[in-house]
């Protein structure tokens, strides 16, 4: 299972979809010599209208995208009209139970053969009336994963860290991808961020091109260095360029599309927010983690509760010597030595 998340507008679902296309050219020849396989499954998480967190939602996604249509294409047609069928039927039914959803699922999975389930906006399975339930959201897709030995990879929000190391099972089944922002504070991030402009600016439909990179302090105000949020910009400014039959983009054109800045303010919040979580995590963690360990042993002091209350602390012991080796001390040598 492998997490995937960083702030609103930083290429998440871009990334996915670019995972997807390498999949599917990975799996071509794969899949022409063999017709029975799906080379992946993409679903996107619902965001729930009633406070919780719907699987029979999920599942019904799951059971759409495996509602596979080249039938006839098919080693053994008759086997996979049946699976179809039983795809589309329980994705249909609104009678189906969470329970026989899910078997279908793991039957379907298990058939098909996927390299991966990629579910896209997955920090809505986080929202939960009661929290005592995160736990049970990461067993089930883990239970999923092991029973149909499918890679399941979430892409989401920060929100996904409270998905993360929820128990030990969950911790070494896991892998964590941190998408995070470009830095300003980074020359290799500046750079980037400016390289990414400047390719930006080569493929805009326009007779004349614009010096975007040039330009790369104020798209990175406006965008807290999350470059989604800058392709996003361009789009609406080329829009309204074309619009007016412009030869090029205007500083006109960009400024009047550009996110406002108490938007870009609360884009950045965000993005920080996350970040600092991550990082406190990590740190308290490891301090937490030699501690435990005793690794710091040599500096650890020992409490004892006394009756009355009081709290008494002991320093360390010292590490006894071996046995026959003597204490250092001056031995008394020449004439002065008494018999």
């Amino acid at each position: 299972m492998v997490l995937v998340y960083g702030p609103a507008g930083v290429g998440k679902t871009t990334l996915l979809s670019n995972l997807e296309k390498k999949i599917l050219t990975e799996c071509e020849k794969q899949a022409s010599d063999d017709r029975e396989i799906m080379p992946l499954v993409k679903i996107e998480a619902k965001c729930p209208d009633n406070g919780n967190f719907s699987w029979k939602g999920l599942y019904r996604s799951i059971l759409r995208e495996l509602g596979e249509p080249a039938i006839d294409q098919k080693i053994d047609p008759g086997k996979w009209e049946s699976l179809e069928k039983e795809c589309l039927t329980a994705a249909k039914s609104p009678n189906s139970s969470a329970e026989k959803l899910r078997e279908v699922v793991e039957n379907s999975l298990t058939k098909c053969r996927p390299k991966g389930v990629l579910i896209d906006e997955a920090q809505h399975m986080t929202v939960l009336a009661s929290g005592k339930r995160l736990n049970d959201q990461q067993n089930t897709i883990k239970s999923i994963a092991n029973e149909t030995k499918t890679t399941h990879i979430l892409f989401g929000s920060y929100d996904l860290l409270v998905l993360r190391n929820l128990n030990g099972q969950l911790a070494r089944r896991s892998m964590d991808l941190h998408f995070r922002r470009y830095d300003h504070n980074s020359p290799e991030d500046v750079k980037a961020f400016r390289n990414v402009l400047y390719n930006f600016q080569k493929r805009l439909p326009l007779r004349n091109e614009p010096d975007l990179a040039a330009q790369w302090k104020f798209f990175y105000e406006r965008s807290a260095g999350c470059i989604g949020v800058v392709k996003e910009h361009l789009n609406r400014a080329l829009s309204q360029a074309l619009d007016e039959n412009c030869e090029t983009l205007e500083m006109r054109h960009l400024e009047a599309v550009a996110l406002s800045h108490s938007k870009a303010l609360r884009l950045l919040n965000e993005a920080v927010d996350g970040e600092d979580k991550l990082k406190d995590e990590e740190t308290n963690d490891e301090k937490e983690l030699k501690d435990k360990l005793w690794l710091n042993c040599s500096q650890r002091s020992i409490k004892i509760v006394k009756k009355d209350g009081q709290v008494k602390t002991v320093p360390p012991a010292r590490k006894s010597k071996d046995v026959g080796l003597r204490n250092p001390k001056r031995d008394v040598v020449g004439a002065g030595r008494s018999m």
